[in-house]
């Protein structure tokens, strides 16, 4: 029989991993490329768009923070230690919100290149 909570646990490392991952890809790719942006791009633009993607590795990040405590409290709740599945839930959407802001960080930063290229 499956055991769900492994495989959504799966599916939600495997997530955050690829948040990180297109998050500081993107950020090699323009430290990478910097002197033939700097030719189209004003430098202001592209230390923004910089930004916005480290921004986007640390929400990934926190939103690894916060699965760890959902499982944390969820595991103690189960073995019915002093926890609730009321804080692990709160982790989780917590989570939630940090991954899907580490998303639009990824969207904003590569809108900001594309649309400050001249």
């Amino acid at each position: 029989m499956a055991d769900y909570r492994e495989i959504s646990q799966s599916y939600a490392a495997g997530a955050i991993k690829s948040a990180i991952l297109i998050n500081g890809g993107a950020a090699v790719a323009v430290l990478s490329q910097i002197s033939n942006l700097s030719a189209i791009a004003a430098p202001t633009d592209i230390a923004k768009t910089m930004l916005v993607f480290i921004f986007g590795v640390i929400f990934a990040t926190v939103t690894w923070g916060c699965g760890f405590f959902s499982t944390r409290h969820v595991d103690r709740a189960l073995r019915g230690e002093d926890a609730d599945f009321a804080k692990a839930n709160s982790f989780m959407m917590k989570g939630v919100i940090f991954f899907a802001l580490s998303l639009f960080s990824f969207l904003l930063g590569a809108l900001w290149l594309v649309f400050s290229v001249q």
